[in-house]
């Protein structure tokens, strides 16, 4: 056949093109992986990552296609669910893997605005019988919240079929949608561990923090509560009453609520389990009573923020902490002395303080550091500490010159600001620090093991905050030829100035 007679026929290729028609219609060697093999996959290959951001709203979208819709209900695990892409039978095992569904969130912004809030039950019941975590949020804006239509309400009663597998419940609510009569009535939660409340937005007829807490005070496996409520003080004290809550099963609480210390020294008396507890936002009044001692006899963690500079006298007298290994005391203005008598009363083996923004004087400060041996990491950041605790803190080889001796100290962190002296009034205002102790103690730190830091045998990081009016131009040079040098004090500069 020559060229010119195989260009005139038509081409047979009709047995081709069933052969490839044969090949699409079978299953790939993927699709045909048997699904509890599958589930096992799925199961392994879950990814624990959170997409959301520190305000608690889902992430902007960066463009991935790859990526699950931050806006639409997921699974927190995403790995799983981009595998249900695939084909159909990997959704298939998706939907079918309880693993995948034990933990959930959800936006109202998205359940309301795309009609899937009657599809809630659908999501849990995937489930199957496992213990729920459940995260949800709604619109943080009150342009967003236009869209609300009483979601969190509906969302709420919907998930509530399922309450006896409440295992972690994470709630950032604004409840402007919500009434009174609409919260879900309280019942037993049987296996309820943690509950997460963030309260931002109200109305004057919705239920607010104390109503929304009653809902969950039947959990007789609770152990870790999370409150932050913008409420003033005389609305909230009243929660902290061991007939409302039950507070004594709790061993962590973080609790940002508007509150005196009166109410937040009942508090860790009612928690008397705690073991890790953070208390901000607290308010200055007078202690007119104190009640009989109360030792807390499993704190290990006690973080303390207050909302201004005014004096917390006896708030610790009736309090001891023999476990205590950190304790964190931030704009919290309580006297030395009361600092002093409660490690006296505790005896705790403290391995982390941090004191910031304190009216301490530097010989309070080095009377307390004297009391513990233990100690690892200190913190002096945010306030001032005058020239006394630099020097304290220089290892200086003549012996009639007593060094503060830290022998298990790892980090530190201390600083010098000559302008929050005037701002504040503070006690070591006329101490005269004129920036040779900061530069003689840098000089000394430099090399962190050895002979030259012979108080501080086991330090390995330092950090220097230093603001205001710059020390002489001698001591600048000196300062900037310690901070050159290798393995060497991190030298923090904030606003300094000539």
């Amino acid at each position: 056949m020559d060229l010119e007679h195989a260009l005139a026929q038509p081409p047979n290729d009709s047995s081709h093109k069933s052969a490839q028609k044969t090949a699409l219609n079978r299953p790939s060697r993927i699709e045909t992986i048997p699904l509890e093999i599958l589930t096992r996959i799925f199961s392994i290959c879950r990814d624990d990552v959170w997409i959301w951001d520190d305000n608690g709203d889902p992430k902007e979208d960066d463009g991935d296609e790859n990526k699950i819709d931050p806006e639409s209900i997921f699974d927190p695990r995403v790995a799983p669910m981009l595998l249900g892409r695939v084909c159909p039978s990997f959704r298939e095992a998706a939907l079918q893997t309880p693993l995948l569904w034990d933990i959930v969130t959800f936006t109202t912004h998205d359940l309301v605005s795309t009609g899937r809030l009657p599809g809630i039950q659908t999501i849990l019941a995937r489930s199957g019988n496992l213990p729920l975590t459940i995260h949800f949020s709604t619109p943080s804006t009150r342009s967003d919240q236009a869209v609300l239509k009483n979601g969190t309400a509906q969302f709420l009663q919907r998930i509530w079929e399922f309450h006896p597998r409440f295992k972690h419940l994470s709630f950032f609510l604004s409840l402007v949608d919500v009434q009174r009569d609409s919260l879900p009535a309280p019942t037993t939660l049987q296996l309820l561990w943690s509950l997460d409340i963030s309260i931002i937005g109200t109305s004057e007829t919705s239920p607010g923090l104390p109503a929304f807490l009653r809902v969950f005070g039947d959990a007789p496996l609770l152990r870790s509560l999370k409150l932050y409520n913008i409420s003033p003080v005389d609305t909230m004290s009243h929660i902290f009453h061991p007939d409302f809550f039950p507070w004594h099963q709790l061993t962590k609480l973080t609790s940002i609520i508007s509150v005196t210390i009166t109410t937040a020294r009942d508090i860790l008396r009612h928690c008397y389990r705690l073991e890790i507890c953070e208390l901000g936002n607290l308010e200055s009044v007078d202690i007119l009573h104190q009640p009989p001692l109360c030792i807390l006899n499993q704190m290990g963690s006690l973080d303390l923020s207050a909302t201004s500079d005014l004096p917390f006298i006896g708030f610790f007298d009736s309090l001891a902490f023999p476990r205590l290994k950190s304790l964190t005391l931030n704009h919290f203005a309580v006297p030395g002395d009361s600092l002093l008598e409660l490690y006296g009363r505790s005896q705790s083996p403290i391995q982390r303080l941090a004191m910031e923004s304190l009216r301490l004087t530097a010989e309070e400060i080095i009377q307390l550091l004297r009391l513990m041996p233990s100690l690892q990491t200190f913190s002096l950041a945010s306030s001032h500490c005058a020239g006394n605790i630099f020097a304290a803190l220089t290892y200086r080889r003549d012996p009639t010159v007593a060094s503060l001796v830290l022998p298990n100290l790892k980090e530190l962190a201390v600083a010098e600001n000559a302008d929050f002296l005037s701002w504040t009034n503070h006690p070591a205002a006329d101490d005269g620090a004129d920036g040779v102790a900061v530069v003689e103690m840098a000089e000394s730190l430099q090399r962190y093991p050895g002979p030259q830091n012979g108080c501080l045998p086991s330090l390995r990081s330092v950090q220097l905050h230093l603001a205001g009016p710059k020390f002489a131009p001698a001591l600048e040079a000196r300062l900037a030829a310690v901070c050159t040098t290798e393995c060497v004090v991190d030298y923090c500069v904030n606003e300094r100035y000539e």
